[in-house]
């Protein structure tokens, strides 16, 4: 019966994306296309490819539960298409999914700069303060369960912070310059510190930043391949330091030590399952051990912060470095509850699809619902639900704000110019 379903579910998904690129013209920076592609190529690659001797104990699955998997992504990846393909065809902004994409520099006013200079910095003192500077410096646990909610914040900041500084980097003069690379290189140390494997990742985003604000530089070009090529190999830090009975900043030099006692093909094969992971961790988060499972996701997806909502005393994991996911937490409840999730985050990243070719330029506030977007699609394959869905509340609450601001400038804007000019 799987195969059956998993030939149907294949087939649906290929047809609604033929219809999808017939409704919605794929870019690189489509937040739509991005998950739908990266879901399909981890879960199938993952299932090919992971290979269960190089991964976590009990982090391997049979040729049935892979199967059902599969069909299950498929029945996602269907509904999230389903939801944009609504947005597509009943919104007034349809129309705009069909246009292409301004590439064209990207260009922050003063204003701009200083706001993603504080934003940074705020990303660096809420880690501090929440992790606290002792634990940074040295701990023997790798979570810290003290001010979750500084800690939170100041790891909800961590991509758009670097998004800001490598626009900064790449567009302002000197002395301005100076200040962002020295900015991401602290945070880029917290990564290490807190050995989370947004150390890999903060240089990619970090340099695509510095892409959007000169497209056309060959020298960010070639930085950002570089990047990606470096990239196995950066992740290999925050899994070693996990291995580690130690962790902080006055551990760094046994980083060294330990790097040097790597066999490489293996490390190699161990950076790879990390990121095929997906499909084993889905299985595993996946299994009836909740005991209210429609309970949980309700607590995963309450917007409030987690002190309130109970979430710390609820919170499922699988050990103390690897949390049920946000796809597995939804489909212990339930394949539809999982299909009506992603249909709505469908139908949201349509929207931000259709702002982002509606602009006559990507400003800061369109990068920080990119980047936003683009982590959704990181964290729901890797981490829980409540950790995904987070970040699509920071991206409405961005366009909130924006909204409010427009309004402002809108209604008042005209009244300060002429108050000013007398």
């Amino acid at each position: 019966m799987s195969g059956f379903e998993l030939i149907g579910s294949g087939i649906v998904v290929s047809c609604l994306l033929v219809i999808l690129h017939r409704k919605i013209r794929p870019t690189l920076v489509s937040p739509v296309y991005a998950l739908v592609f990266v879901y399909l190529g981890v879960f199938i690659l993952g299932a090919l490819f992971y290979d269960p001797q190089y991964g976590a104990p009990g982090m391997d699955a049979t040729k049935e539960e892979i199967i059902k998997a599969i069909s299950q992504i498929f029945c996602i990846v269907s509904a999230f298409i389903a939801g944009a393909l609504l947005f597509a065809t009943f919104s007034r902004r349809g129309e705009e999914l069909q246009h292409p994409v301004n590439l064209a520099a990207v260009r922050l006013s003063r204003l701009h700069t200083i706001s993603g200079i504080v934003l940074s910095i705020a990303c660096v003192g809420l880690t501090v303060i929440g992790t606290g500077p002792r634990n940074l410096w040295y701990r023997q646990e790798y979570l810290i369960q003290e001010n979750q909610i500084a800690q939170i914040s100041g790891g909800g900041l961590f991509l758009p912070s670097a998004l800001a500084l490598g626009v900064i980097t790449g567009q302002q003069a000197s002395r301005v310059r100076f200040l962002a690379l020295a900015i991401f290189a602290v945070i880029e140390a917290l990564a290490a510190a807190l050995s989370t494997r947004n150390f890999a990742l903060l240089p990619i985003i970090f340099c695509g930043g510095c892409l959007l604000a000169q497209p056309r530089n060959l020298k960010f070009r070639a930085a950002l391949a570089i990047i990606l090529l470096l990239t196995p190999f950066f992740m290999m830090v925050p899994l070693a330091t996990r291995s580690m009975t130690e962790q902080g900043f006055s551990t760094f030099p046994q980083i060294l030590e330990i790097a040097s006692q790597i066999d490489l093909r293996d490390q190699l094969q161990v950076v790879l399952n990390n990121v095929l992971f997906s499909v084993p961790l889905t299985i595993q988060s996946a299994m009836p051990i909740a005991e209210n499972a429609g309970n949980y996701v309700l607590v995963n997806i309450d917007p409030t912060p987690g002190v309130w909502s109970g979430w710390y005393a609820k919170e499922l994991r699988i050990n103390d470095f690897m949390p049920f996911n946000a796809i597995g937490d939804l489909l212990r409840a339930g394949t539809w509850v999982a299909i009506l999730y992603y249909a709505i985050v469908g139908a949201y990243f349509a929207r931000i699809d259709a702002r982002l070719k509606s602009a006559g330029r990507i400003g800061p506030g369109l990068l920080l619902l990119v980047a936003m977007s683009f982590g959704f699609i990181v964290f729901s394959l890797q981490y829980s639900l409540r950790t995904a869905t987070r970040l699509v509340y920071y991206a409405i609450a961005i366009e909130l704000i924006w909204r409010m601001g427009s309004i402002v400038t809108t209604t008042h804007g005209p009244r300060l110019l002429t108050a000013a000019s007398k």
